[in-house]
């Protein structure tokens, strides 16, 4: 799919089984709603898949001055601030196993934490760019 169009975000949008615990679903759909808010956007279709294919160079471009943060919030905002940034997602359907006895690296207090935060930072952030994120939105409709 990256080769097909270079320039384009490829993201996973999970394929969930049975097995997936109720709170990590929950957990996604609250971060999917936000994240919808913070980019002004419905097309987004999952914020939290790590199945990532970055264009390397213009993602370089996107966070020079805006250093991501580390752990589980990285994917959520790297997808935020690439399409602040204008730039196309893609996604391609990925299968998603919680096998009974797997790991988790989730802290619960200290990354739900963090993600709170940078929510809080990314919805700021959306109502300084909304007139620029407002314009493009338009300007696809009519364009």
């Amino acid at each position: 799919m990256s080769r097909k169009s270079p320039g384009a975000l490829v993201s996973g949008l999970p394929i969930f089984g049975d097995d997936i615990p109720a709170a990590r679903l929950q957990g996604r759909k609250l971060s999917l709603a936000l994240l919808r808010i913070e980019t002004l956007s419905s097309d987004i279709k999952d914020a939290m898949c790590g199945f990532r294919v970055y264009p390397v160079e213009k993602m370089l471009r996107v966070v020079r001055y805006v250093p991501l943060p580390a752990r589980m919030q990285f994917d959520l905002e790297a997808l935020v601030r690439w399409i602040w940034a204008g730039g196309e997602v893609q996604f391609m359907n990925t299968k998603v196993v919680y096998p009974e006895q797997g790991l988790s690296h989730f802290r619960v207090f200290r990354d739900n934490a963090q993600i709170t935060l940078m929510h809080t930072k990314l919805v700021i952030g959306m109502l300084l760019l909304s007139p620029v994120l407002l314009y493009r939105k338009l300007w696809k409709l009519f364009a």
